[in-house]
């Protein structure tokens, strides 16, 4: 009897210490920072940074002249929760030749510096007011007709 309690208690350690170990997750191009070092402007070209980093995961449309690569590392801790250790992204901008004219990285303090466009577009669509109207109608003679179905079975 002492054995298994022994042996239950060994399993319920080995099973807390297993737990307690992070669990880093990684997402797009590794060591991104280093990398980029590797890549010089006005000497790389396309192909250099393809052989280093691969494709771009986000290109302009549609002339393709800027690419950006982008490195995320997050750090499961013991309770689920997620914290953000590296948000990396690398803006790079190529010239008609395809050499290398400008690269940016921006960090994770970067990033959250960042300061986004507040004002609103303008769309060119129907009013929503038409819109709403006539898809509501619609939507009471669909079940209109359901219902004249059912009474006929």
């Amino acid at each position: 009897m002492n054995k298994v309690k022994h042996i239950f208690a060994f399993i319920i350690l080995l099973n807390l210490f297993s737990c307690t170990t992070p669990l880093i997750l990684n997402y797009g191009i590794k060591n991104l920072e280093e990398i980029q070092n590797n890549i010089n402007i006005g000497k790389s070209n396309i192909n250099d940074v393809r052989k280093l980093l691969g494709e771009a995961i986000i290109k302009e449309y549609p002339d393709e002249k800027n690419w950006i690569y982008i490195e995320v590392v997050k750090q499961k801790n013991f309770f689920g929760g997620v914290n953000n250790i590296k948000n990396n992204m690398l803006i790079l901008s190529f010239d008609d030749k395809g050499i290398l004219k400008d690269k940016n990285l921006l960090t994770l303090k970067d990033i959250k510096n960042l300061k986004f466009d507040t004002t609103e577009t303008k769309t060119l669509a129907i009013d929503n007011q038409i819109t709403k109207k006539f898809f509501a109608s619609m939507r009471k003679r669909l079940k209109s007709r359901a219902e004249q179905k059912t009474d006929l079975e």
